[in-house]
């Protein structure tokens, strides 16, 4: 401590041990030369340490207490910090997220009140997914956790597709995956040509009605009666499950259109555009963004062939692409730039 007349100035900090129990003295003497005729400043008391390491002022009892220089700074840090905080809340920008986090999280709770309505029409759809093969059935805790170790890296873990399920996931320009992964797992394009392979991949992104029937090649006839088969079993099944609230009937006919199956043969045989469009009641405009759209979907049958590794498939659909991107299909025009996402 330092005398009213000393020229030193003495200053002690006593504190206790941490959480340890064990108790931890600290005695710091800071010398401080008073300049002539100046009277020592008496400080009385002294400073603990707390547990959170903050210093803090103690009287000793002979008289008025007074914070150390540490204590001091700290309580001045402390009470910037607190308008800094005070400032914070202030500030238009912390408004601006509070909203958006109230926002957020009736997003949130909204998702997961519908979450519960959706849950019963996943189970169905999750029934004949597995029914058809898309899933594989499910295995118990044991198997799960043999099987883990020989997943890929590219698969998700405890994913359950099969390779069919994984051909479904790249087919995705058709409103129903499930008929045509169907007809290319089970090789119904394959007797066909290119032209009749176009004109009946068609069927799956065309729009519009026609006045009058097409006439097509009795193969490619057969084969989309083949298909109309093929979607009324699956729709069927679907409308059993719970899946579809239609008829099976409403079903194949919202999904597979024969708009453009004629004009469709036609171009991918080598006719003129002029002549390809005398096949069908559509627009130009509508014949271009349709077979823009086939020839995006043959892209996809082409990858579910390679990934089925149906190397003759693939060719045929390599020989496809280029028969359809040719002339007005393939350059730039309003037909298909601009306008096509939002037909």
């Amino acid at each position: 401590r330092g005398g009213r007349s000393g020229r030193g100035l003495g200053v002690v900090v006593g504190g206790r041990g941490g959480r340890g129990g064990r108790g931890v003295s600290v005695t710091a003497k800071v010398a401080m030369g008073a300049t002539d005729g100046a009277a020592g400043a008496e400080v009385g008391g002294s400073s603990r340490v707390g547990d959170d390491g903050a210093v803090v002022g103690e009287s000793d009892g002979g008289g008025a207490g007074y914070p150390s220089p540490l204590a001091a700074m700290v309580a001045r840090l402390s009470r910037s910090l607190q308008e800094h905080r005070s400032a914070l809340q202030a500030h238009p920008a912390e408004a601006q997220r509070r909203a958006l986090l109230g926002e957020i999280a009736e997003i949130d709770r909204v998702c997961a009140a519908k979450a519960v309505h959706l849950l019963p029409g996943a189970a169905r759809r999750l029934a004949v997914l597995e029914q058809l093969g898309y899933l594989l059935p499910a295995v118990s805790a044991d198997e799960s956790a043999a099987e883990s170790a020989d997943e890929s890296a590219d698969e998700a873990p405890g994913s359950r597709l099969s390779l069919k399920g994984r051909v479904a996931c790249v087919l995705t320009t058709t409103a129903d995956s499930l008929i045509l992964t169907e007809a290319v797992c089970t090789g119904l394009l394959h007797p066909l040509s290119v032209p009749e392979c176009c004109a009946l991949l068609s069927t799956f992104v065309a729009k519009g009605k026609l006045r009058t029937a097409p006439k097509l090649p009795p193969a490619l006839v057969a084969a989309h009666e083949s298909l109309l088969v093929l979607a009324r079993r699956l729709a069927t099944l679907q409308v059993e499950a719970g899946v579809l609230e239609t008829t099976p009937d409403e079903h194949v006919s919202a999904t597979l259109n024969t708009a453009l199956m004629g004009a469709a043969f036609h171009w991918a045989s080598g006719a003129s555009f002029e002549v390809a469009c005398q096949h069908t009641d559509l627009s130009e405009g509508d014949v271009v963004r349709i077979l823009s759209r086939t020839e995006e979907l043959c892209k996809e049958v082409r990858a579910a062939a390679r990934l089925l590794g149906d190397a003759l498939l693939a060719k045929k659909l390599d020989e496809l692409l280029a028969a359809i991107r040719r002339d007005l299909v393939a350059a730039p025009s309003l037909y298909t730039t601009g306008g096509m996402a939002g037909w």
